[in-house]
Protein backbone atom coordinates (compact mmCIF):
# COMPACT_ATOMS: atom_id res chain seq x y z
CA UNK A 1 0.00 0.00 0.00
CA UNK A 2 1.06 3.34 -1.04
CA UNK A 3 1.21 6.54 0.94
CA UNK A 4 0.19 9.35 0.03
CA UNK A 5 1.43 13.02 1.85
CA UNK A 6 -0.87 15.95 1.69
CA UNK A 7 -0.13 19.38 2.72
CA UNK A 8 -1.79 22.48 3.52
CA UNK A 9 0.19 25.49 2.96
CA UNK A 10 0.30 29.22 3.43
CA UNK A 11 1.64 31.44 1.10
CA UNK A 12 2.17 35.28 0.67
CA UNK A 13 3.80 37.88 -1.88
CA UNK A 14 7.07 39.93 -1.15
CA UNK A 15 5.26 42.65 1.05
CA UNK A 16 3.57 39.89 3.24
CA UNK A 17 0.17 42.04 2.50
CA UNK A 18 -1.91 38.75 1.04
CA UNK A 19 -2.29 35.10 2.07
CA UNK A 20 -2.97 32.22 0.55
CA UNK A 21 -4.08 29.06 1.62
CA UNK A 22 -3.49 25.72 0.11
CA UNK A 23 -3.51 21.89 -0.05
CA UNK A 24 -1.76 19.80 -2.33
CA UNK A 25 -0.08 16.52 -2.52
CA UNK A 26 2.96 17.95 -4.39
CA UNK A 27 3.70 20.96 -2.62
CA UNK A 28 7.18 21.62 -4.68
CA UNK A 29 5.21 21.13 -7.79
CA UNK A 30 2.77 23.31 -6.21
CA UNK A 31 5.16 25.98 -4.88
CA UNK A 32 7.00 26.56 -8.31
CA UNK A 33 3.23 26.68 -10.36
CA UNK A 34 2.81 29.49 -7.99
CA UNK A 35 6.46 31.49 -8.75
CA UNK A 36 6.40 30.92 -12.77
CA UNK A 37 2.44 32.27 -12.50
CA UNK A 38 1.19 28.87 -14.01
CA UNK A 39 -2.46 29.93 -13.95
CA UNK A 40 -2.38 33.65 -15.02
CA UNK A 41 -5.90 34.69 -14.02
CA UNK A 42 -5.79 33.01 -10.25
CA UNK A 43 -6.03 35.21 -7.17
CA UNK A 44 -2.23 33.62 -6.79
CA UNK A 45 -0.75 35.51 -10.04
CA UNK A 46 -2.76 38.69 -9.39
CA UNK A 47 -1.61 39.14 -5.88
CA UNK A 48 1.72 37.97 -6.64
CA UNK A 49 1.78 35.27 -3.86
CA UNK A 50 4.64 32.69 -4.09
CA UNK A 51 7.12 32.79 -0.82
CA UNK A 52 5.93 29.88 1.26
CA UNK A 53 5.73 30.74 4.78
CA UNK A 54 4.22 27.80 6.47
CA UNK A 55 3.28 24.02 5.62
CA UNK A 56 2.35 20.89 7.38
CA UNK A 57 2.13 17.83 6.44
CA UNK A 58 -0.54 14.69 6.60
CA UNK A 59 -1.49 11.11 5.66
CA UNK A 60 -5.48 12.07 5.15
CA UNK A 61 -6.89 14.30 2.63
CA UNK A 62 -9.73 15.58 5.14
CA UNK A 63 -7.51 16.31 7.84
CA UNK A 64 -5.50 18.45 5.39
CA UNK A 65 -8.53 20.34 4.20
CA UNK A 66 -9.70 21.00 7.73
Amino acid sequence: MEFRTYHTYIVTNKNHTVLYTGVTSFLKQRIWEHTSKMYPNSFSARYNTYLLIYYEAFLDIGEAIA
